[in-house]
Order: C-alpha cells, then sequence, then structure tokens
C-alpha cells in the first residue's frame, strides 16, 4: 500500500513509459516489485524487510577454539510484515535446532500515516514553499527513528527529513564521518521554521 501511493503519486509526474506502468498497477506490480529489487539496495530495502549482521561474538583468543557464538542481527522490518513473521524467516534460513534465536527490542512495523488531510497538507504545502518544483509523494522511511514513539499517541507521524543529501552523504549516516553540508543544514532550518510558523 505505502510504495503503491509512492509509485502512483510520483508516476503522474513522469515520462510516459513510466507514468503509464505507475498508473495501471493493477497490471504493472510484479515488473515494478522486480524493478525496485533489482535498481539498489535503497529500492530493494523499500520492498521487502533487511536484515544484516552487526555484531559477532565468538573465541576470546585467537588461539582457543569458540565454546559459543552469538551473532546480533539488525533487522527492519517490511510494512505489511512483523516481528513473528522475520523470526519466523530467520529461523527457516538457519535450519539448525541448536541456534537460539531471540528478537531483543523488537518493535512491529510503525503504522502508514495517513497522505489526505489537513496534516498531510500542511506538511506537503511546507515542503513545497521551501523546495519549489518538488514532487511531494509519500515515502517509506528505512531509518529506525524515535518516531515510531509517536504512534502511540497520533494516527500523523510523518517521517521527513528537509535535510537534501546525495546517496553519497546517506552513507556517512552512523559512520565516524557523519556530515552535512552548512547550507543543507540551514535549510533544513528554515523548514522547520516554515512549518512551525503555519501551525
Amino acid at each position: 500500500m505505502a510504495l503503491a501511493l509512492t509509485v502512483e503519486q510520483a508516476g503522474v509526474h513522469a515520462s510516459t513509459p513510466l507514468r503509464f506502468a505507475s498508473t495501471r498497477l493493477w497490471l504493472t506490480k510484479p515488473l515494478l516489485l522486480l524493478a525496485f529489487r533489482m535498481l539498489s539496495d535503497e529500492t530493494r530495502a523499500v520492498v521487502h524487510t533487511t536484515q544484516v549482521v552487526t555484531m559477532l561474538r565468538g573465541s576470546q583468543a585467537a588461539n582457543a577454539l569458540a565454546e559459543s557464538a552469538e551473532a546480533i542481527v539488525n533487522v527492519r522490518i517490511a510494512v505489511g510484515s512483523s516481528v513473528a513473521d522475520t523470526v519466523e524467516h530467520v529461523r527457516r534460513a538457519i535450519r539448525d535446532p541448536r541456534v537460539t534465536i531471540e528478537a531483543r527490542k523488537a518493535n512491529e512495523p510503525s503504522p502508514v500515516s495517513p497522505t489526505t488531510g489537513e496534516a498531510w497538507e500542511l506538511l506537503s504545502e511546507t515542503i513545497r514553499a521551501g523546495y519549489p518544483g518538488v514532487i511531494v509523494a509519500p515515502y517509506v522511511m528505512l531509518a529506525a527513528s524515535d518516531s515510531r514513539h509517536y504512534a502511540r499517541i497520533s494516527d500523523h507521524v510523518y517521517r521527513f527529513s528537509p535535510f537534501e543529501m546525495s546517496a553519497w552523504e546517506r552513507a556517512t549516516l552512523h559512520a565516524r564521518i557523519e556530515r552535512i553540508r552548512v547550507e543543507t543544514f540551514v535549510r533544513g532550518i528554515a523548514f522547520y521554521d516554515r512549518l512551525i510558523a503555519r501551525l
């Protein structure tokens, strides 16, 4: 559902072949899903759950065999899936009854916020005011942010960042040299200033 809204709303502004594909999802959905899986890591992450091993622990010495081993797998669960589905997928992939699988700090995917109504229009108008000519369309945020906690008190939780970053700059997030350009930072602050002034 979330991906369909992105494709439909952005596709209206595309050239003829892409507009045809994006406005006839009943026909083209399987091909578009395949394309998203093949285009890049980022588009692939939009359409299915991602998993990456971020920590490994085994032997405490170079000359000693490990008595036990542990792997921490960071998982971002796709919209429409669940913690239970993901744990079962990992269990089937490992296929070893000796391996214990435990979900730590697990969160179900956040609900999709409405893309119509007063809150959506306020956000859309503020984006267009700060970034003239931009196409505003819903998108699946791939990061796990603190915004998930706000879903308990509001149905309108929009995970929008006004900081324009290239793919290379996004790759620095959580890295040792995490950074953004000064002009990007200043323009992002101006967005929040406009948004708050419109409330």
